[in-house]
């Protein structure tokens, strides 16, 4: 990986964080793989999991964030701070449902060489 290790960093600890927030008695797995240009970081927990409506949100949030007012009130400010500093960078990031429970979240960026 070819980019800013403290954005790395802050992304990665606001999703562990996450994760443990809302994971009691189950396992969090984190996941990083790195093939050609693209790496992989993918977060997955057993926990409570994130309702469908908010999933979506957050998945159609990094497409379209110039267009959204920045308001934090019925949404978290630690994944909009997740998504800004991705968009700094260049990557993807996908929150899928974990099976059977909890959340996933996929992490992509390309190699910044």
């Amino acid at each position: 990986m070819n980019f800013n290790e403290s954005i790395m960093a802050a992304i990665i600890h606001n999703l562990l964080d996450n994760a443990v927030k809302n994971t009691e008695g189950g396992e969090i797995i984190l996941e990083a793989t790195s093939e050609d240009n693209l790496n992989d970081i993918s977060i997955s927990d057993t926990g409570t999991g994130m309702r469908p409506e908010l999933m979506e949100y957050y998945n159609h949030l990094i497409n379209n964030l110039e267009n959204k007012p920045s308001s934090f009130k019925n949404h978290g400010l630690g994944l909009h701070l997740v998504i800004q500093l991705l968009r700094k960078i260049e990557g993807k990031i996908i929150f899928k449902n974990n099976q059977p429970k909890g959340t996933k979240v996929e992490i992509l960026i390309q190699n910044q060489s």
